[in-house]
C-alpha cells in the first residue's frame, strides 16, 4: 500500500518519472552487480552469525524458523513484496527525496530500515541484516539503478526463505 502511494506521489503530484528514484532499464551488468551484492550481502550474514550468537542476541535463523513454519506459496509473496517494496520505500525513494543531500537521506534511510526490523528479527538479527544492507546502498549509489538492488533483495530473501527452510527440515 505504501509503496503504491509513493508511486503515485512521483507520477501524479511530483510529476517525476520512475528513473528519478532508480527505476530503469537494467542492463546485464547492473542485473551481474545485483548478483554480486547478493553474494557479498549473504558472506556478511553468514560471518556476523556466530558473532551476533557469541554476544548472546538473536540471528536470522530463529526469524527464518519461524517464516519456514508458513506456507510456501506466502513466503514466496514475502519475498517478492519485501523484495521490491522494501527496495522502493527505502533505497529510491527515501535516499533521493528526504533530504535533498544524498548521504544523510540515505544515514537516515538505513537506521529506519534497522529500527523497522527489530520487531521481527530481534536486535541481533536486525544488525545482520544492517551490515548486508549496506551492500544494497553501496551498489545504489554506485549504479543508481534500484532494480539491480531489488534483484540483489530478492535473491537473498528467497535463500533465507525458500532455500534454507528446506535444507533445514532435511537436516533435522
Amino acid at each position: 500500500m505504501i509503496t503504491t502511494v509513493l508511486l503515485m506521489l512521483i507520477l501524479l503530484w511530483e510529476r517525476q518519472p520512475l528513473s528519478s528514484i532508480g527505476i530503469r532499464k537494467t542492463t546485464a551488468r547492473d542485473a551481474f552487480w545485483g548478483f554480486i551484492g547478493f553474494l557479498a550481502g549473504g558472506a556478511i550474514i553468514s560471518v556476523t552469525m556466530p558473532i551476533v550468537s557469541a554476544l548472546g542476541l538473536s540471528t536470522t535463523e530463529s526469524g527464518v524458523r519461524r517464516l519456514a513454519e508458513l506456507s510456501i506459496g506466502l513466503r514466496v509473496i514475502i519475498v517478492l513484496t519485501a523484495g521490491i517494496t522494501e527496495e522502493i520505500q527505502y533505497r529510491g525513494y527515501v535516499i533521493e527525496r528526504l533530504t535533498g543531500r544524498l548521504g544523510l537521506s540515505a544515514a537516515i534511510s538505513w537506521i529506519l530500515f534497522v529500527l523497522l526490523h527489530i520487531w521481527f528479527w530481534g536486535l541481533g538479527g536486525a544488525l545482520q541484516i544492517g551490515l548486508a544492507s549496506v551492500v544494497l546502498y553501496a551498489l545504489y549509489f554506485w549504479r543508481r539503478d534500484l532494480l539491480a538492488c531489488i534483484l540483489m533483495h530478492v535473491l537473498n530473501d528467497a535463500v533465507a526463505l525458500l532455500l534454507i527452510p528446506i535444507i533445514l527440515e532435511r537436516v533435522s
